[in-house]
């Protein structure tokens, strides 16, 4: 590989794994909301049926990406860490 091959791969890798973390810090901040809640005010202020808010609360919403996950963290007024 050439050095500018190198330098975009680096930068892939680099913005693939802040993007991990801050799908982790979302999670984990939505998680812990909710679970300071009772399921149907989680339901009721996250727009989510009661089978998502069990799914959140038990570990699940591993398959939502990070812009369902922003968006869910702003209507329960979260801010990224």
């Amino acid at each position: 590989m050439n050095d500018v091959s190198d330098i975009t791969a680096s930068r892939i890798d680099a913005d693939s794994a802040t993007e991990d973390i801050l799908r982790n810090d979302l999670l984990a901040n939505l998680r812990r909301w909710a679970r300071r809640r009772s399921p149907n005010n989680v339901a009721r202020e996250l727009g989510i049926s009661m089978a998502r808010v069990r799914n959140l609360r038990s570990g699940g919403f591993l398959d939502l990406s990070t812009q369902e996950l922003l968006e869910l963290s702003a209507r329960a007024a979260l801010k990224a860490e």
